[in-house]
């Protein structure tokens, strides 16, 4: 679905509310679809899962909406994440202290 067309089926504010970082509406969805929260919580499982093995590097790969709210779900502030195609970040996790570091490759 293009931006214009969620806007008209959805309403502008709906669509909005996707623009804000991940820390904020963690019930948003599409109808239907998975929140914002949900997906975090399954990035995080994930995270902790190689944590736990104690692998070294890891590369994930996802689509941008995924990338969006669970690497924004790790800064501070209302800065966005700036999601392109083929965008790389590294999440850099040391004692338990997440940064998010990029796009690697703007």
């Amino acid at each position: 679905m293009r931006v214009s067309e969620i806007k008209d089926k959805f309403g502008e504010d709906f669509w909005n509310m996707f623009q804000v970082n991940g820390h904020s509406f963690p019930d948003l969805s599409f109808p239907g679809g998975e929140s914002r929260g949900s997906s975090i919580k399954r990035v995080q499982e994930v995270i902790d899962l190689c944590l736990r093995k104690k692998y070294k590097n890891v590369a994930i790969s996802t689509h941008g909406g995924i990338v969006r709210n669970y690497l924004s779900s790790h800064i501070d502030d209302d800065r966005s994440i700036d999601i392109f195609n083929c965008c790389l970040y590294r999440l850099k996790v040391e004692e338990n202290q997440y940064a998010v570091v990029g796009p690697l490759n703007k």
